[in-house]
């Protein structure tokens, strides 16, 4: 039936609350780079910036390029010495944020049905974070990130959720066209808004996120529900 999925991450494969997540993260990231940038003022200017590279709609500049121009220009951080570190904290620092979590029941399941089936696997998280960081939450997963076609990262990646242009690179990269593909996940607005363009979309239950504006779901269930579907 289908011949492409989109699974996002948090929440739809890793049991990952983000909004339990993300202030631990933020505090960590802060300490790491606290001697050029202090820590009254490294949160407010990460998501100052990270707000600038999700609402950017530049095909020409890739969300790195965006965050990183925008977070030193805010910053007046020197690029040469905190690059390095940054690179430091996600090889280092991030992988011990992962000590308490796990899959999602069943998703190593369904990723081996998928596969099974020939199915075109894609990792689509939200682009906002370096390789290194979903390469570390796939592992917190206990999945192979061999598995996925593609692995939507912000080194890689021109936008973000939930705009549809990030759906459309998507599937450009894949070779993939909307009614053949099937997007699952646990966030309401920013994964089921694939819909719009035709995609089949798969509300996962457990963590879902809904800022409560209109959505539409084809299909809602158990992450081992897709199963049957597919």
């Amino acid at each position: 039936m289908f011949k492409a999925i989109l699974f996002d991450l948090d929440g739809t494969l890793l049991q990952l609350d983000v909004n339990e997540f993300l202030p631990k993260y933020i505090k960590n990231l802060s300490y790491a780079v606290k001697e050029h940038i202090p820590l009254e003022i490294f949160p407010n200017k990460l998501l100052e910036a990270t707000y600038v590279m999700v609402e950017d709609n530049n095909p020409d500049k890739t969300n790195e390029q965006v965050f990183m121009e925008h977070f030193f220009k805010i910053t007046q951080g020197d690029p040469e010495k905190l690059r390095p570190i940054f690179d430091k904290f996600y090889v280092e620092d991030f992988p011990k944020l992962g000590a308490n979590y796990t899959a999602v029941p069943g998703a190593k399941e369904v990723i081996k049905h998928c596969k099974e089936k020939g199915v075109k696997m894609v990792l689509a998280t939200n682009p906002v974070f370096p390789k290194q960081a979903v390469l570390e939450r796939i592992k917190w997963a206990r999945l192979n990130p061999q598995d996925f076609q593609l692995i939507t990262c912000y080194e890689e990646m021109h936008f973000c959720k939930p705009n549809l242009n990030f759906y459309r690179e998507i599937l450009d990269k894949i070779g993939a066209t909307p009614h053949q593909t099937l997007m699952v996940g646990n966030d309401c607005q920013e994964d089921m808004v694939a819909a719009e363009l035709g995609i089949k979309t798969f509300l996962v239950e457990g963590f879902i996120i809904d800022r409560g504006t209109p959505y539409h779901a084809d299909y809602k269930g158990k992450l081992t529900d897709l199963i049957q579907l597919i």
